[in-house]
């Protein structure tokens, strides 16, 4: 039953952090835990993104449930890498007058404003914000796909690399345009059977 507990699954999917901060540990420079804590952030985001695709496209299937009821976990290690990385990133800068010059750069201000709305998300990523919040809660949670562009936009104006980030984005991309597909093909077929 361990799997079916949230808290179990996020810290599985925080334990590779373990890994990336090691060498800080053993007197690296913190620049060399940014990219891998990024990676780790953006490809977490991406997985808690394509759940409702997937389940759209395979129904009701017993790995699209377990993974629909673990969302939020994976949102909230996503946000755990992300916190990590921005954590990482400001103490290889050493100053907080050189991160807000920095802010003058699109490679920058694209991540910093990827985690505020991730950091909004993982604020109210609890069961007393859902019934507080109600109706609401769900749209806040719908910031994940601004933050999810950012981050894209954030990862291709640092490495310029854009095989990379195609292959990390691009099947989210995929499932993203499957889904509205399968559903304006359901609206089309309903449409044509309530005449």
């Amino acid at each position: 039953m361990l799997l079916q507990s949230r808290l179990f699954l996020f810290s599985l999917l925080m334990l590779p952090a373990l890994a990336m901060l090691a060498p800080l540990v053993l007197g690296a420079p913190w620049r060399v835990s940014i990219r891998p804590t990024g990676e780790a952030a953006a490809v977490l985001l991406i997985l808690a993104l394509a759940i409702s695709p997937l389940k759209a496209l395979f129904g009701a299937a017993a790995w699209t449930r377990w993974l629909l009821r673990q969302r939020r976990a994976i949102g909230l290690a996503a946000f755990g890498y992300a916190a990590i990385h921005m954590g990482v990133f400001a103490l290889s800068i050493g100053s907080l007058a050189d991160i807000v010059a920095g802010m003058a750069w699109a490679s920058m201000w694209t991540g910093w404003a990827a985690f505020a709305a991730l950091l909004v998300m993982a604020a109210i990523s609890n069961d007393r914000a859902v019934r507080a919040m109600g109706r609401s809660w769900k749209a806040v949670q719908r910031l994940a796909y601004p933050a999810a562009l950012l981050t894209l936009a954030h990862w291709l104006l640092l490495t310029r690399d854009w095989n990379e980030a195609i292959i990390w984005f691009a099947p989210l991309g995929l499932l993203q345009l499957a889904r509205l597909a399968t559903s304006l093909r359901r609206r089309d077929s309903n449409g044509r059977t309530g005449r």
